[in-house]
């Protein structure tokens, strides 16, 4: 299958595995989470608001908000079609914007990308060897080389894929991918 293929097929499995999960499975991806060292020892964490059938992180960013963490949000650029992270300090700090997301006001403070300790990464799919099938616009992409820090994909279990989904040469695998029902630990070659 193409990545287009591929792309339609895992958006329809991630959206039969969202409807069909129950909010406790769901929160065993957070608990999965909790568990990672680079996580739980993480100053600053970029996050995302997640859109239609993604793992819902609306409770993980306020979660972070409330905790010792600063928290870290990308707004999208769509005329370069690059990220530009932003810290929020409240709710209040973000705003409906592009592609419909909740991406941080334009008055929040832009946060370099060497102070992120760990981001946290969307799919629509992942795989055993990282390797992320996004949307096809290519933002992850631009952004994630250049962080220098822990990446953790995650993903409902029905979206990891046992073989490996095509890659190109510019995609850049995450770290680790965190399911309701495991944690994937990446071995970088």
């Amino acid at each position: 299958m193409q990545k287009d293929e591929l792309r339609k097929h895992y958006a329809e499995k991630r959206a039969r595995a969202h409807a069909r999960l129950r909010y406790d499975d769901k929160q065993k991806i957070f608990s999965h989470l909790r568990e990672i060292p680079s996580f739980s020892k993480a100053k600053t964490i970029m996050c995302y608001f997640a859109r239609g059938s993604e793992v819902p992180t609306k409770n993980l960013v306020l979660e972070l908000l409330n905790s010792a963490k600063r928290v870290v949000l990308p707004r999208t650029n769509t005329d370069d079609m690059l990220i530009i992270p932003y810290y929020i300090d409240s709710i209040d700090d973000v705003e409906l914007a592009s592609f419909g997301l909740l991406e941080p006001k334009l008055s929040c403070k832009i946060c370099k990308t060497e102070d992120i300790d760990v981001i946290l990464v969307p799919g629509v799919a992942f795989d055993q060897h990282g390797h992320r099938l996004g949307y096809g616009l290519g933002f992850y992409d631009k952004f994630l080389p250049g962080a220098k820090c822990e990446t953790i994909g995650l993903a409902y279990d029905d979206t990891i894929c046992e073989n490996c989904l095509p890659c190109d040469s510019h995609d850049i695998p995450v770290d680790n991918v965190v399911s309701e029902r495991r944690v994937l630990k990446i071995k970088k070659k």
